[in-house]
Parts: C-alpha cells; structure tokens; sequence
C-alpha cells in the first residue's frame, strides 16, 4: 500500500479524481480515500502538527502498515522569495526536515529515481518570522506546518527510505494570497509527476514482493503481461504468486503465455477482458 497524507482537500482533490478513491467508512476522525486495487489510501489529515502526527498514527495502524508499503507526504509550502531561484507553483522533494520548535533533524534516504529538485524543509508555526531566519545555521528555503510530525510519526512504521516529502511553492510567506482554488491549481499541475513518482514506487514494491525469485526476462515477460492485460493491484498481485511458483516449481510457463498471444486473447482491449484472461492463464499454468 502506498499511503499519501496531505492536510488539506484542495491538495488532494487531484489525486482522489485521478485514482478514483472513495471515502472509507471505517475510520471517522479523518477524511480517509482508498482504492485496494490500486493499493492506495490517502489521508487529509488537517493543518498542524499534532493533527498530522495522529492521523498518521492512526491510519497506519488501522490498515497495517508494513515492510513494502510507503508514505508520501504532499501539499503545499512557503518558499523563501529570491532563495535559490525558488519559483511559486515549483515542487520539490525535500531531503531534509527541521523542526523549529527543537531544531532536530531528519533525513528522509532518497534513493529511488525521481525528477523533483530537492530541498530543506522547515517545520513550524510562523512563517514569517521563520522564513527570516536561519536553523543551526541553514538557510532553509521552504516552509510548512507537518513533514517533521509526518516523518517522527511515520517513523514507527516506515524506514527513512519508504518516506517522501513533496512539496509545492504556493506563497512567500503572506498566507493571506492562499485560497482553496489556488491549492488545487497548483496541485493539479503536477498530478502527472507525482503519478509518474507512484508508478516508480509501486514498480519498487512489486521487485520486493517477489523477494528475487524472478529473472531478469520473467520480470520483463511479468511486466508485459500486466500492461496486456490492464492489471490492477489485486490482477498484478495474483499473477506474481503464480508465476513465481511457477519458477520455483521448475515449469514451463512460456509455453501457456505463447498459446495465449498465439490464439489472439493477448493483448486484452480492457480490464475487464483482462481478468478473463488471467484466470485462463492461471488454469493453463496449473
């Protein structure tokens, strides 16, 4: 699961539309949107600090968390006006997080493929003041009001890896600029990055999952199959198990996907066609 904490709903309108989340019922506190299939739960979990830190807590504990899941932490932030070229409506991936209140840091591991600029983040409760000054000696250029209680928070159920923090310029400082169009029209514009940023994750956690039992060609032959066949998260699953049984059982698994292309019910038109074709295939294999 790929689990994406903003604060407010303007900043995660996009991504709801996008993936085609819907509300789910069992958790009250907070706005909580999934989509098992896509293996995705997104969090608004309100402005401020302690608000994030216990939707955070909260949401992770209730749907589990794991070794193979990641965190996203994405909305908006103040930039810090003639810094280092920062542009209002640029995102960034932040590699690291300060909080005022302690001037404790931490260091997301950034080490999937990305194209964001990176950046220093700091965490607080007044931007103005803070935006004017320095951290243990950092001239920090961004500002927001949750990454450091996302990150301590999440820390209990993700390594510094399975985290990242993506953040939109909206403002230099003067909040009052800042309407609920704005927020969405600044997130809207980089929906496309930030989707191409989840396929790269879930690209990671499939690798993972199938704990290396896969070669190099059975994972380019398992890539294609779930694009032929318009996989979903459960449809990519459930081919995984079979065609890693199928190696480590020592069988002939090209022979059945041959057949299939051969006879024409590979490529699929759509999902639904495809779900046919995978359980066909499941009964080949077996």
């Amino acid at each position: 699961m790929i689990y994406i904490f903003t604060a407010l709903y303007c900043e995660a309108q996009s991504l709801i539309s996008c993936y085609h989340l819907t509300k789910a019922t069992g958790i009250t506190k907070f706005q909580v949107f999934t989509n098992e299939e896509e293996g995705l739960c997104l969090t608004v979990t309100g402005t401020g600090n302690i608000a994030a830190a216990v939707a955070v807590t909260n949401v992770c504990t209730v749907f589990g968390a794991g070794k193979n899941d990641f965190l996203i932490n994405y909305g908006i932030c103040a930039g810090k006006s003639g810094e280092k070229n920062i542009c209002l409506g640029e995102i960034f991936l932040c590699n690291e997080l300060v909080e005022e209140s302690t001037c404790r840091v931490f260091y997301p591991d950034i080490i999937y493929k990305h194209d964001f600029r990176e950046a220093e983040i700091i965490t607080g409760e007044n931007v103005a003041e803070t935006l004017m000054s320095e951290v243990r000696g950092k001239n920090i250029v961004l500002y927001d009001m949750e990454a450091s209680a996302v990150y301590q928070a999440g820390a209990y159920f993700f390594a510094p890896h399975q985290m990242s923090f993506l953040k939109v310029v909206s403002d230099y400082g003067d909040t009052s600029s800042v309407t609920k169009e704005k927020v969405s029209q600044l997130t809207d514009k980089h929906l496309e990055e930030i989707a191409s940023y989840i396929a790269r994750l879930r690209q990671v956690q499939k690798e993972s999952e199938l704990g290396g039992a896969l070669d190099e060609n059975t994972m380019k032959l398992f890539y294609k199959l779930c694009e032929d066949m318009h996989c979903s998260k459960v449809m990519e699953q459930s081919l995984m198990q079979h065609l890693k049984y199928c190696v480590l059982a020592d069988m002939d698994y090209h022979k059945a996907v041959e057949e299939m292309y051969r006879e024409e019910k590979l490529p699929c038109r759509d999902k639904r066609e495809g779900k046919k074709c995978l359980e066909e295939l499941k009964q080949r294999l077996l």
